[in-house]
């Protein structure tokens, strides 16, 4: 199962420098995505293990004062990039041009995508993740499509501990894979030890993305044994 790690704002330069370390030292580690802060990606260099970026300018031109574009990500060895995360609150249409700048460049997004309310229901869940993924991919070719790694986190359910409902997970992840049949799909929000053993059992899940959990090198051991 792929596990993509998003770091999010954690951890100083020397914190990230041990957690990278360790993190050296997991030997199945052949299906994790690290996605560090952007400052740490040059320490990520020539590393064992495959890096993504947790965002990427909306502009390809050399005026983005303050941003990192996706020929740059590219430059340092990116192969991936998350997408719509809900802490960075973007439009659709953000959205949209962000993928479309990843995919020019070949580095793969990861295209984070989810209801706002817990109480919603899973038709209306399925309306609206449907209307939003066809409006995403709407300009791009059938083999561009297929590289973006859809990520169903519901913003609910981010940065908080929760009880996961792994029926439903399993549900809308099914949903999403007899759309989308050739696209990766992955789970986030919520994501424990105790319910990853429930999670990788769910058929057409292919991966899980993680916030807090990821940050913890003996979760990553538990779950990687």
């Amino acid at each position: 199962m792929l596990i993509v790690l998003n770091n999010k704002s954690n951890f100083n330069v020397d914190g990230f420098s041990k957690y990278l370390l360790e993190l050296d030292k997991i030997k199945n580690k052949d299906n994790i995505i690290l996605c560090p802060s952007s400052c740490y990606l040059p320490f990520c260099i020539d590393k064992n293990i495959t890096i993504g970026s947790q965002d990427v300018s909306m502009k390809n031109s050399l005026f983005a004062t303050g941003e990192i574009t996706a020929k740059q990500l590219k430059s340092l060895g990116v192969e991936y990039t998350l997408v719509g995360h809900a802490d960075r609150d973007e439009s659709v249409d953000m959205v949209k041009s962000k993928v479309k700048n990843l995919l020019s460049v070949g580095i793969n997004p990861i295209l984070c995508v989810g209801e706002d309310n817990e109480d919603s229901s899973i038709d209306n869940i399925k309306k609206d993740l449907l209307a939003r993924l066809n409006y995403i991919m709407s300009d791009l070719k059938l083999e561009e499509r297929e590289k973006i790694i859809i990520a169903y986190e519901p913003k609910w359910a981010i940065n908080v501990d929760i009880d996961l409902k792994v029926s439903d997970v399993s549900t809308i992840v099914e949903f999403i894979h007899h759309i989308f049949i050739n696209n990766k799909i992955l789970y986030g929000g919520g994501v424990a030890k105790e319910n990853y053993k429930h999670l990788k059992k769910i058929e057409y899940l292919d991966g899980i993305l993680v916030g807090r959990f990821g940050n913890n090198i003996d979760n990553l051991k538990e779950v990687l044994k």
